[in-house]
């Protein structure tokens, strides 16, 4: 589609199109990734936890306060949170490349 709307506006130079159709390819390719990595967590009986990704840790209390909270368990829901943090930004790592491709390869053509 992108490829078709580039011969529409009159863009014909075939590095030009060949350099458009890759960056179109690898933001798709990367977004399917990331749609493959982003996973609802699976239970023992087999069915999906929707409130919380694969690789997540079983929420602390859910609803509670921090300031309600023992200490021991603070520190498990601040752990369960560091482990949600990062792999939440281990999923994101193909979606920043596949945005930042584009935008990677458009900015030297501005100067």
């Amino acid at each position: 589609m992108m490829l078709g709307l580039s011969l529409l506006v009159g863009i014909r130079e075939q590095l030009l199109l060949g350099a458009i159709w890759m960056l179109i390819w690898t933001t798709m390719v990367l977004g399917l990734l990331t749609e493959m990595w982003s996973r609802p967590h699976q239970n023992t009986d087999g069915s999906y936890d929707m409130t919380r990704w694969s690789g997540d840790l079983e929420p602390v209390r859910p609803g509670v306060p921090w300031f309600k909270l023992e200490m021991e368990e603070r520190c498990q829901r601040a752990m369960q949170q560091s482990v949600r943090r990062y792999n939440y930004l281990r999923r994101m790592i193909p979606h920043i490349l596949g945005t930042l491709s584009p935008v990677a390869f458009a900015l030297p053509l501005q100067v």
